[in-house]
């Protein structure tokens, strides 16, 4: 299974101050609604979770919390 993390970087960014979704959509450029559906990824049923990452917006996430995008999509067995 696939899981988004982006909750949990955002939780822990810059030493545990963190970054909400309305700042993390202004420095990427990203909807916010987009930011919402991966923050909320897990808590949200099978049917509403993401279907599809964008690369070029995963990017953006990854240089705005400093990470890699290890941190964020996980492979769970």
């Amino acid at each position: 299974m696939i899981l988004i993390e982006l909750k949990k970087v955002m939780d822990n960014y810059n030493n545990g101050e963190g970054m909400t979704m309305y700042q993390l959509a202004k420095i990427t450029g990203i909807r916010p609604n987009t930011i919402s559906q991966w923050y909320n990824d897990q808590e949200l049923p099978i049917e509403k979770r993401a279907k599809t990452i964008n690369l070029e917006y995963l990017d953006r996430v990854c240089i705005a919390l400093d990470c890699d995008s290890s941190d964020i999509i996980v492979h769970k067995k």
